[in-house]
């Protein structure tokens, strides 16, 4: 283990330079693996104009590292036998009875987590750049059940955070709770941060400096929680991950049987590929639910906007050395905050980056 972390501590130089080059304030890392957590550091300051460095229970938007919480939520609901994987959405969600094509006839819970239903990303219709909210809560599903269909049903990934708004209204009516209050995380919110142990959040301006910006308006109270609402730490993020792979390696060795050592059930389905993402085959890039599942070598800047900025040929192709093994990771970003996660359940290992300014590269991904 003392040989594994330094190795870790070797990269600091470089992981230092990432983080000044892309701008960002400060930059958290942690690190599990065999089940335990193994390294935490941080680098920079939580603000531009505060010298205090970050720590392990410094506050991150971490976008939409939430989507995981939200198929872990719906797993355990289908174990309690409150939801179903494949009852069509309508039972749940009236609203979409009046639509009679694919979506409104057939699309599910499995079809809405996977991002396979085709449903047009659409980010036009609920936000602006900022973040500002244009529909009233209430309005969410209303609108999603007349968003069109971009790609054939069940034939294409679409990423859309419409189809976890529409996770997140399903969960709030079959449980009477907000999706933050049903989830019941600690020291993780989906409402604005209190406290002074808070990562700023920033933009870079085009000299590449930091810019302090406001905190985004993504709580429990827009009814997209489930996609991309959770502030929580570097700690907590590790805890959470060592408790799902512990939970998927149970259920996989016992076929299926649950544990009571975590609060998590019927993870299994969470880690199935569902539908290939890109030009590649399914075996390379696939999306389960709430994670993507990449086999090396490959790169793993899939859902980063590093895919986008740089373009898919310009990321480096990692695992030369470890053919087959599956990654699962995702991405996430809002104004004011980059975020990363990887996890290899094989080895029981997870690596989480954090940032507090949304700039020009992704840092996190290239970190990762």
């Amino acid at each position: 283990m003392a040989s594994h972390d330094n190795k870790i501590r070797s990269l600091y130089p470089q992981i230092s330079r990432l983080r000044e080059l892309s701008g960002s304030p400060c930059l958290s890392l942690g690190i599990l693996h065999r089940g335990s957590i193994t390294h935490t550091t941080h680098f920079g300051q939580v603000d531009i104009d505060k010298l205090r460095p970050p720590d392990d229970n410094t506050i991150y938007h971490v976008a939409s590292l939430t989507k995981v919480v939200a198929a872990a939520a719906v797993a355990s609901l289908v174990d309690d036998g409150v939801l179903e994987w494949d009852l069509p959405v309508r039972h749940y969600l009236p609203e979409f009875e009046h639509r009679q094509d694919d979506l409104g006839r057939e699309h599910t819970l499995i079809d809405l987590l996977s991002n396979r239903s085709g449903i047009a990303m659409a980010n036009v219709l609920w936000g602006q750049k900022r973040g500002e909210f244009l529909l009233d809560k209430g309005k969410i599903v209303q609108t999603a059940c007349h968003i069109e269909a971009v790609k054939p049903f069940r034939s294409s990934f679409v990423y859309s955070q419409w189809k976890y708004a529409l996770v997140t209204a399903i969960i709030e009516r079959v449980t009477n709770e907000t999706f933050g209050t049903y989830v019941g995380m600690t020291r993780t919110t989906f409402m604005r941060p209190v406290g002074d142990n808070i990562a700023t959040p920033h933009d870079i301006d085009d000299d590449m400096k930091p810019v302090r910006v406001r905190h985004l308006n993504m709580t429990d109270d827009t009814g997209f929680a489930g996609g991309h609402a959770a502030r929580t730490t570097v700690k907590n993020l590790l805890i959470l991950y060592q408790s799902l792979l512990f939970t998927l390696a149970h259920e996989s060795r016992y076929e299926g049987r649950p544990t009571n050592d975590t609060p998590f059930r019927n993870v299994k389905p969470i880690f199935s590929p569902l539908i290939g993402v890109g030009k590649v085959t399914m075996d390379d890039v696939a999306h389960c639910l709430g994670l993507y599942r990449t086999r090396l070598p490959n790169s793993l800047s899939t859902s980063s906007v590093n895919s986008l900025l740089l373009g898919p040929n310009q990321m480096p192709r990692i695992g030369l050395n470890s053919t087959g093994l599956e990654i699962f990771h995702h991405a996430g970003n809002v104004p004011g905050y980059f975020s990363s996660a990887f996890l290899i359940p094989s080895t029981m290992t997870a690596v989480v980056i954090l940032t507090n300014a949304l700039s020009f590269v992704d840092p996190t991904d290239l970190v990762g």
